[in-house]
C-alpha cells in the first residue's frame, strides 16, 4: 500500500520559518546563533522553504567577521538577486590587526557598491588606524576605502566600534611631480539620510560640531569614550553641540558609586541645570578590566540588539 506523505500548504511553511526570527530589530545574528542554524538548515527542506530561508539569512544574518566569509558572500550569485532585501549588515573582515590585506579593501569596496542603492544599518569593526595615511602613501589601500564608505548614501544608521571611521588619505596625483592629495574630511557627511551615528574616541572639536549641525537628519549620536580639549569640562564642549541632536557619552567604570546614566549639566556646580538632550553613561566594569575593549564589546552588543539609540528612554532622571 502506498502512502503520499501530506504536505503543509507554502503559506504555513512560510509563516514558519519567519517564525525562527526571535527579533526582527536585530541587527544580525552571527553563523554560531541558533537562529542562523536553523535557517541553514531550512535550505534543504524543500524549494520554497530554501527560498523563505535564503531571504531571511540576507535580511537577517549578514553578520561578515572573517575574511572567507566575506569571499564567500561576494561568489554567491544569490547576491546581486536578494541586494533589494538586504538593508543591514555587519562587517569585520580583516583577519588581523590590521588593514593592510588588499584583497579584504578591494573586497569591501565591491560589496558597497553592490549593497550601497538599500543597505540602511551598517555596524564595522575594522583597524582604520593600523595603516595611517603616511604609511599608505605607495599602497593606496585607504582610498580604496574611503570612496567604497562614500558610496553609502542611504545610510540610516552607523556605528564605528573601534575607532571614529578614520579614513584620512593621500590620494597619489596622476603625475609624479605633483604632491598627492590629502584629503581627512567626514565621511558621513556625504550620508546626508544618516539619523543615527555611534563613533568609538572621536575628538570633540569645532570641526565634528560642524560637520554634525550640517546633517539634515540627524537626530541621535553616542559616543564612546570620545575626545576633547581638557582645558574645557564634558558639559562645556557637549554644550556647543546643536539642540535637535540627543547626544549619548558612553564609558566604563569600576566605581560602582559612578556608574549609571545621569544627564549632563551646563555647571558641574549647579546639577539641576541639565541640558536639554545630553547624557552620560558609565557601565561598571570589574577592577583592572580593560576599558577599551569593555566599551567596544558592550556598544557592539547594544548596537546588535538595537539598543544603543534608545539608552536615554530606559533610564529614570527623576
Amino acid at each position: 500500500m502506498n502512502y503520499n506523505t501530506p504536505q503543509l500548504p507554502v503559506e504555513i511553511v512560510d509563516h514558519i520559518i519567519r517564525s525562527t526570527i526571535p527579533d526582527t530589530n536585530h541587527l544580525a545574528y552571527p553563523a554560531s546563533d541558533l537562529t542562523t542554524k536553523t535557517l541553514l538548515a531550512y535550505l534543504t527542506v524543500s524549494k520554497a522553504a530554501s527560498q523563505t530561508a535564503r531571504s531571511l539569512l540576507y535580511i537577517h544574518c549578514l553578520y561578515i567577521d572573517t575574511p572567507w566569509r566575506l569571499d564567500l558572500l561576494l561568489r554567491r550569485s544569490s547576491l546581486r538577486a536578494s541586494v533589494s532585501t538586504i538593508q543591514r549588515l555587519y562587517l569585520s573582515p580583516f583577519p588581523g590587526r590590521t588593514i593592510r590585506v588588499r584583497k579584504v579593501v578591494n573586497q569591501i569596496a565591491e560589496l558597497f557598491t553592490i549593497l550601497s542603492s538599500n543597505l540602511k544599518r551598517l555596524v564595522v569593526d575594522m583597524p582604520l588606524r593600523s595603516h595611517y595615511p603616511e604609511e599608505d602613501v605607495t599602497d593606496q589601500l585607504r582610498p580604496i576605502l574611503r570612496k567604497g564608505f562614500e558610496q553609502l548614501v542611504h545610510l540610516e544608521e552607523f556605528c564605528s566600534i573601534r575607532d571614529e571611521l578614520y579614513l584620512a588619505c593621500h590620494v597619489r596625483a596622476l603625475s609624479p611631480e605633483v604632491q598627492a592629495e590629502f584629503i581627512n574630511g567626514f565621511v558621513f557627511q556625504k550620508w546626508t539620510k544618516l539619523r543615527r551615528l555611534a563613533l568609538y574616541n572621536q575628538m570633540l572639536d569645532s570641526e565634528f560640531r560642524t560637520a554634525l549641525a550640517n546633517m539634515p537628519n540627524l537626530d541621535t549620536v553616542v559616543l564612546s569614550r570620545p575626545d576633547y580639549d581638557y582645558d574645557f569640562r564634558l558639559n562645556e564642549v557637549i554644550a556647543r553641540f546643536e539642540d535637535h541632536v540627543k547626544v549619548v557619552i558612553v564609558d566604563a567604570t569600576d566605581d560602582a558609586a559612578q556608574a549609571g546614566m545621569r544627564k549632563l549639566s551646563t555647571d558641574t556646580d549647579s546639577p539641576q541645570d541639565t541640558l536639554s538632550n545630553a547624557w552620560k553613561l558609565e557601565f561598571l566594569i570589574r577592577k583592572n578590566q580593560d576599558s577599551i575593549s569593555a566599551v567596544q564589546e558592550w556598544s557592539l552588543q547594544r548596537m546588535l540588539e538595537g539598543e544603543l539609540w534608545t539608552l536615554p528612554e530606559h533610564c529614570d532622571f527623576t
